[in-house]
């Protein structure tokens, strides 16, 4: 049974707080595959077309380094390789668990202002 459901991402932009970016509506069931874009630049994280998916999706997220450092991001204790400026890469996962799930930048201190949370339902 397919899954609707309408959601709100979240840009976590460090010292000027989270500013909610695309609401967009998704269906999605266990199984199918979908693609979630995530905009890295110097100051923020972007996920451009959800931040919530049921579990049993395969999810490949596309990270794009759109800043002038270099990135990556991690999630489900998986890492894209280093993002030079004007690089992406695509990392794939199975969404096994239900839950809150951080995600991050694990460059340097990067971290501290790069990170958020992933719902799996």
């Amino acid at each position: 049974m397919a899954l609707k459901r309408w959601f709100c991402t979240l840009a976590l932009i460090g010292p000027f707080g989270a500013v909610p970016a695309l609401a967009a509506e998704t269906t999605t069931a266990p199984g199918q595959r979908t693609t979630i874009y995530v905009q890295i630049t110097d100051s923020h994280l972007i996920f451009f077309n959800g931040n919530t998916l049921p579990r049993g999706v395969i999810v490949t997220f596309e990270a794009i380094n759109q800043g002038k450092q270099t990135h990556n991001f991690s999630i489900f204790g998986r890492s894209t390789p280093v993002l030079k400026p004007g690089t992406r890469a695509k990392l794939t996962v199975t969404l096994v668990k239900r839950g809150l799930f951080g995600y991050k930048c694990t460059i340097n201190a990067h971290g501290k202002l790069f990170h958020g949370l992933f719902a799996v339902t």
